[in-house]
Formats: structure tokens, sequence, C-alpha cells
């Protein structure tokens, strides 16, 4: 049985969602959400010589926050990613 991925915004929509305004936040001791950014860049034509730094992923800790799981997709087929910890416990990912 083949079946086709599926894709990050499906796999959202079909999660159980509350509605925030109906908790009864007192009672609350610990909580979870997801924060989903999409980011689409479209060109005319091939990109050279591009140096952007977008700080969207956050520190594994921030806080009393943690950061369970980030993903990056490109679609670029030619794309090369590098990654490391900035001195600010940033993720840095290297897009070539």
């Amino acid at each position: 049985m083949n079946q086709e991925p599926v894709d990050i915004e499906t796999q959202i929509a079909a999660l159980n969602l509350l509605d925030h305004q109906e908790i009864d936040w007192k009672r609350v001791q610990r909580t979870a959400y997801l924060i989903h950014q999409h980011f689409r860049y479209d060109y005319p034509g091939p990109v050279r010589d591009l140096k952007q730094r977008l700080l969207i992923v956050p520190p594994n800790t921030y806080g009393d926050q943690q950061c369970i799981v980030h993903r990056l997709v490109v679609s670029s087929q030619t794309a090369e990613t590098s990654s490391h910890i900035d001195e600010f416990a940033n993720h840095v990912i290297n897009l070539y």
C-alpha cells in the first residue's frame, strides 16, 4: 500500500485544538502549544550571494519554556544546509 505523505498543514488541521477562553487557567499545571510558521520566497530567477538572517527557531530552553521539536523544510532540490548553536543559544541554520 503506497500512501502519499501528509503535509504539515493537514496534520495541524487534524489536531483537536482548545479554545483558550474556555480554559480554567488557575487549574492548569502544565500546557503545550504549537507554533506553525510558513515563509515563502519566490524569485523571478536564480538568486546569488543573498545573505539574510532570520531568527525563527527558538533556543532549546527559555525561562521555563522548552522547544520540543522544530523542523525546517526547504523546497529547493539543490539547497544544502548546515547548522550550529550561536552564543545566544539560537539555532542557526545556513542555507547554500
